[in-house]
């Protein structure tokens, strides 16, 4: 029952969407995605945010692996270097331009 209104609800920020800069439908598409992460529709949170999909699962893992050492005890150290952070950013960055772009219309909302 819940999931009707919200489906009633998504197709209205889809027409919302229609009407407003890209940006603010970027923001739409980041709510959207939590919603539908949150409540367990993995398939409507990737079409609305595929990178934010990427970063929740990298944040609970991450999160576990957290959890696991600091329970057993065990330093908790996260290094990153130069490498991974460039292409980290390098990829986030062709994700932004090739979602923008026509050929990409499959990554946004």
């Amino acid at each position: 029952m819940h999931h009707g209104y919200v489906q009633q609800q998504h197709h209205l920020h889809e027409a919302d969407d229609a009407e407003r800069p890209p940006s603010a439908g970027i923001r739409l598409g980041e709510l959207r995605s939590a919603h539908a992460f949150v409540h367990g529709d993995l398939l409507a949170a990737l079409r609305d945010n595929a990178a934010g999909v990427a970063a929740y699962l990298a944040f609970a893992v991450v999160w576990t692996v957290w959890v696991v050492r600091a329970v057993r005890g065990r330093p908790v150290r996260i290094e990153l270097t130069p490498v991974p952070m460039w292409t980290l950013g390098a990829l986030l960055l062709v994700f932004t331009v090739v979602r923008n772009l026509p050929v990409g219309g499959w990554l946004h909302p």
